[in-house]
């Protein structure tokens, strides 16, 4: 698969950054593009369609996916946790409809507040996760990947809930494993 030479030079930058101690600088940075990308957006949004929009999401998310996991390697919790919220911010705004994109990236916001003791607000997370994403129940089971990624994330913060969501984490499980035994079976058929 070839590397998007974009992608590859903002990760060198990002790393160089992180290396001369700058990753606060470059975490604001990316907030300030997070906003302007939202500006951007709602001044024309015809970057939906030239694709521009998908792409500087992707640079952002990516980026700020990096610092998480750097902040998280050093400790700094609350750096962690406005990294994860620039991913999310980042990613909800191109691709608002699109569970698979949005949910793993609520999710790591989500987790990484219940790791820093902020339980309330972890989980108002993933109780919205859990009121939006199960309607997808009602469109399964089926192999189509993306729909498949998106229950998983149901699945997943049901898991991580603290509510009483037994009946339906059970009916998450039995859609979950009659989807994996369609894409088994069609696996198979085409092999």
């Amino acid at each position: 698969m070839k590397k998007d030479p974009q992608a590859e030079a903002n990760r060198i930058a990002l790393h160089r950054a992180l290396a001369e101690g700058e990753g606060l600088s470059t975490l604001e940075s990316l907030e300030q593009g997070t906003e302007s990308l939202k500006a951007a957006f709602q001044e024309d949004p015809h970057m939906a369609v030239t694709g521009e929009l998908f792409q500087i999401a992707q640079q952002i998310s990516e980026g700020a996916g990096l610092l998480a996991e750097h902040f998280q390697a050093n400790h700094q919790a609350e750096l962690e946790e406005r990294a994860l919220r620039v991913r999310y911010d980042s990613l909800v705004t191109a691709h608002t409809y699109r569970r698979n994109v949005v949910g793993p990236a609520v999710l790591d916001w989500a987790d990484c507040l219940g790791r820093n003791g902020e339980r309330e607000r972890a989980e108002a997370l993933y109780e919205k996760v859990i009121k939006d994403f199960a309607q997808l129940l009602g469109w399964g089971p089926t192999f189509d990947p993306d729909w498949l990624v998106a229950v998983q994330c149901l699945e997943r913060a049901l898991i991580s809930s603290q509510g009483d969501f037994t009946e339906l984490r059970e009916r998450t499980r039995a859609v979950l494993l009659e989807s994996e035994q369609l894409v088994a079976a069609r696996a198979s058929a085409e092999a």
